[in-house]
């Protein structure tokens, strides 16, 4: 066993100390509070059919229809500064057309996802994966992961049938849970007897 020389011992602490200043944070000084996540559904008609319009996916364009089918106009270049005010979009000066930022992606999706739940737009998308599971997927957040193997379609094909199922019923469920419209004209006297 060897003995430590004073000068080593010294050159140890040191380094100790100056480990401890590099990964001491110090006193905690107290952060703000994140702000609440955004809601996409706060935007107007105009503005979600413009998000929708700028990102490109497998079902913008229905949703864009679906959206604007009792709709008289289409999303107007106020619709679009808004969003870009908002830092969802931009647009360079060289640039024809407006697109999403990477923030105003995240929103996109999470709004597409919304309005497919909404609007009742269901599909089965997959298989996504190549390892020894897939997985597939329905616009409005619906996931699944099988196996992979020949019958990995048909597997996902009954988890989905199932979500479908439930989302009609659901819609179903919505109506039926309204009340029903009350007729405010007075009765006649004939109908009152």
């Amino acid at each position: 066993m060897s003995r430590l020389r004073m000068s080593q011992l010294v050159n140890a602490n040191r380094s100790v100390e100056a480990l401890k200043q590099l990964f001491d944070t110090g006193p905690k000084q107290p952060r703000l509070p994140l702000p609440p996540p955004f809601d996409p559904m706060t935007l107007s008609l105009m503005q979600q059919a413009a998000m929708m319009q700028m990102h490109e996916s497998h079902f913008s364009r229905t949703v864009v229809r679906r959206l604007l089918e009792d709709a008289q106009d289409k999303p107007q270049l106020s619709d679009y500064k808004a969003l870009v005010n908002l830092g969802f979009a931009r647009k360079g000066a060289a640039e024809k057309w407006h697109k999403l930022t990477a923030g105003g992606s995240v929103i996109a999706r999470e709004l597409e996802k919304r309005l497919c739940q909404q609007l009742d737009i269901h599909a089965m998308l997959g298989p996504f994966g190549s390892g020894q599971y897939v997985s597939f997927s329905c616009p409005c957040g619906w996931r699944t992961s099988v196996k992979n193997s020949h019958t990995a379609p048909s597997n996902a094909r009954a988890s989905w049938h199932r979500h479908h199922a439930t989302a009609e019923g659901m819609q179903k469920l919505v109506v039926a849970l309204k009340p029903p419209a009350v007729n405010s004209a007075p009765l006649k006297r004939s109908e009152a007897s």
